[in-house]
């Protein structure tokens, strides 16, 4: 068995962690274990000296294979809008506060 790392969360202090946790209603070590993955990302990143479209391309195609193998076909579009609002406000682009709110049809063949 591989013992996890131990990895210091230099950019977050304990009650930050807890809050991000009671937020998200998961526990402590979750968020803890998610910001270490993220961490060793950025790590390779670094290390294998990536480009900034190396590093986008190959983070979507690991986001579409995983949407693809473990969220159903019908659920896949509230998913990605969901991923794609979460990575607009995590960029710091403003928000729109009167967002129209969209209904899709879902057929087996078809979304909208």
């Amino acid at each position: 068995m591989v013992k996890k790392p131990k990895v210091l969360l230099a950019e977050f202090h304990v009650d930050d962690v807890e809050h991000i946790a009671r937020t998200l209603g998961v526990e402590p070590e979750t968020v803890k274990e998610t910001v270490c993955f993220s961490m060793g990302i950025h790590e390779e990143i670094r290390r294998q000296e990536l480009s900034l479209k190396q590093c986008l391309g190959g983070l979507m195609s690991v986001v579409a294979d995983l949407l693809r193998h473990n969220v159903p076909p019908v659920d896949r579009a509230e998913v990605c809008t969901s991923i794609f609002h979460n990575l607009w406000g995590a960029s710091g682009l403003p928000t729109d506060t009167n967002a129209k709110v969209l209904q899709y049809k879902f057929s087996k063949e078809k979304i909208n």
